[in-house]
């Protein structure tokens, strides 16, 4: 989905808004309100970061790397769908799909990110994929036994993200139905799922009609200490799985 123009492809309850898919010209300002948006309140990276304490300028620096280095991964590949405001055309939100291969064995497989290629530098977003690997392995999802005859292919909302200055206007809901109705038109593509900390991106997936198909406290993981993992998480502790078909 990156050679097309971008075009209207939702109504938006929102007036001021249009949902449009991005043909990936804006792709540095997607970016950029992703880091000022979302990353910054990501709910394991945000404790992870403030359980280092102060960090020093060049532990900040390689964090902040990271940060956009995992953005623009993101980004990059993603199919992205986005809320634009009319009067200003700044990007009010944006929905990232990944369209994933399952597995004989009812996995995802063939997923890239930073982390497995070695391209980070901070422990902080080193710990983040690390324990986000684990968790979502302890889970044991096996989607060809949750929805038989699902096929080869599925939809990962990897992302969904709302400008502060634009929230309370429903686009995030907008933005999943968007999602929804682009993945309809895909062939092969019969499952939308994704994994929240968020309790409200939980509930706006609920709204979509997706359903939990697994759980995971991230209160429960220890260190090599003992110690919690994962503080001051309430009530975004509990680590999602939802999907639904198409």
């Amino acid at each position: 989905m990156s050679d097309h123009e971008e075009i209207e492809i939702y109504p938006c309850k929102s007036p001021d808004h249009a949902i449009i898919v991005s043909d990936k010209t804006r792709n540095d300002e997607i970016v950029e309100m992703l880091l000022e948006n979302f990353i910054c309140d990501e709910t394991m990276l945000k404790s992870l970061k403030e359980s280092e304490g102060k960090l020093s300028p060049s532990e900040e620096a390689d964090y902040q790397a990271d940060s956009r280095l995992m953005m623009m991964s993101v980004v990059d590949v993603a199919t992205v769908i986005l809320a634009i405001h009319k009067e200003t055309n700044r990007i009010s939100g944006a929905i990232f799909l990944m369209i994933r291969e399952i597995a004989d064995d009812g996995n995802e497989k063939g997923i890239y990110n930073p982390y497995s290629q070695g391209l980070l530098r901070s422990k902080i977003t080193k710990d983040f994929y690390n324990y986000a690997d684990k968790i979502v392995s302890s889970m044991n999802v096996n989607l060809n036994k949750i929805y038989p005859n699902c096929g080869k292919l599925y939809a990962e909302v990897e992302i969904v993200a709302v400008n502060r200055l634009d929230r309370n206007n429903g686009l995030a809901l907008d933005l999943y139905k968007a999602a929804v109705e682009l993945l309809k038109t895909m062939q092969d593509v019969s499952i939308i799922s994704g994994v929240y900390t968020s309790v409200y991106s939980k509930k706006v997936a609920e709204k979509i009609g997706k359903k939990v198909i697994a759980r995971f406290d991230i209160k429960t993981l220890k260190d090599e200490n003992g110690r919690p993992v994962f503080q001051d998480t309430e009530p975004h502790n509990i680590m999602t799985m939802m999907a639904m078909r198409i």
